[in-house]
């Protein structure tokens, strides 16, 4: 179990060493030719996710973790693949979809893989300070693959697509030295009761469904907007300074995923997540209207505190599911922010093409600031 953690960060570190996330959006639009086309393709791949959320999730808790995990990395490796050798939008579809099973397999299984190996080491209060472990590699891998790949991009787009192969084919290597846990899945039921079950707890239980309800808008609408960024910030900063924008941003958000269980040490769960989310959606909004070589640079104090946020509210959820039905519960949750981040990825590139990126990023963040009063309500019994 103490080999699980290590890998598990490495796999984290290296599933997150991807070159062309700056530049995605962009390498989408000069194939597809449009913006409409480019951002149907991040609602495909997350339409993908909302699909498969739930099946991969029971798939976890009734036959164990490990497996679910190797699938995962497998089907990221074929989609990458695809993805450097894409000349047409159909291409593109099979390596999104391909993309989204990756993400279905991973969310909930992951993170419920690293909690179960903690519970049978006797180390579950060690859950957040090793998460935030996860996550912040993760971050930071993110940020040095971005400046890894703007190399690439000054031979082309598509070069970045290609070198994006290795990180993956070494994510999937790591996987297969992952153990299962002993702990006992849950099979004495069929999969359509386990899952009725997990939906059945969450909305049961009243700090879980507020949080996750409050987590889905702040995820769908920020993240949307999130993925819009290179259309905006081109406006105003060279194409090549993009990815060390993008970097300096996941280096802040991989700083942030390490205080934050410091922060929560000092102050709380609860101030951690208030903190992070609050400051957050106001510092995107800031970006938005400075509209300036100044945009970019302000989006990076957003990632600091997002990174903030998110090892703490993840804990906070870890510990209020249950134990036989948790990957299930975790996918549920993940699936309503999937779903409405589908409707937000085309919703924003539509309101673009008729408007303006600055109209479209401006109205995507002020509408996110309707998480924070969520966030408020979700918490405000959770003591220190």
């Amino acid at each position: 179990m103490e080999k699980n953690v290590k890998y598990l960060h490495w796999y984290s570190f290296w599933d997150n060493f991807i070159l062309f996330y700056p530049i995605k959006v962009l390498f989408f639009a000069q194939v597809c030719g449009d913006f409409v086309a480019a951002m149907s393709l991040f609602a495909i791949q997350n339409i993908s996710v909302t699909l498969l959320e739930i099946p991969t999730g029971c798939l976890s808790d009734r036959w164990g973790r490990k497996w679910v995990c190797r699938a995962g990395a497998a089907s990221m490796l074929l989609s990458v693949i695809l993805y450097a050798v894409a000349h047409n939008y159909f291409t593109l579809i099979i390596a999104s979809v391909l993309n989204g099973l990756s993400g279905a397999l991973a969310s909930g299984n992951n993170t419920a893989l690293l909690y179960d190996s903690l519970t049978q080491m006797k180390r579950r209060k060690d859950y957040h300070k090793e998460i935030s472990k996860n996550i912040s590699l993760g971050q930071l891998s993110l940020a040095i693959g971005s400046l890894v790949g703007m190399a690439f991009v000054f031979i082309s787009l598509r070069a970045v697509m290609i070198a994006a192969i290795i990180p993956a084919v070494i994510a999937f290597v790591i996987t297969l030295r992952l153990a299962e846990t002993k702990k006992s899945y849950n099979n004495e039921t069929t999969s359509f009761l386990h899952i009725f079950k997990s939906l059945k707890y969450l909305l049961k239980h009243k700090r879980l469904r507020t949080i996750s309800l409050a987590e889905t808008l702040h995820y769908g609408l920020n993240e949307a907007a999130f993925d819009f960024n290179a259309v905006f910030f081109k406006q105003f900063v060279p194409e090549w300074s993009l990815g060390i924008f993008r970097s300096i941003g996941h280096f802040a958000n991989s700083l942030g995923n390490y205080l934050s269980f410091f922060a929560a040490k000092r102050w709380g769960l609860r101030f951690t997540i208030l903190f992070g989310v609050c400051c957050d959606n106001f510092s995107n909004i800031i970006s938005v209207l400075a509209a300036s070589v100044w945009s970019p640079v302000i989006k990076i104090v957003s990632t600091f505190c997002s990174g903030l946020k998110e090892p703490a509210e993840d804990t906070l959820i870890q510990n209020d599911c249950s134990e036989k039905e948790r990957a299930t519960i975790l996918s549920i949750i993940s699936l309503f922010g999937s779903l409405f981040y589908s409707l937000c990825a085309v919703l924003i590139g539509m309101l673009a093409d008729m408007t303006s990126p600055y109209t479209a990023m401006l109205c995507f963040y002020v509408l996110a600031l309707a998480s924070n009063s969520l966030f408020f309500v979700a918490l405000k019994n959770t003591k220190k």
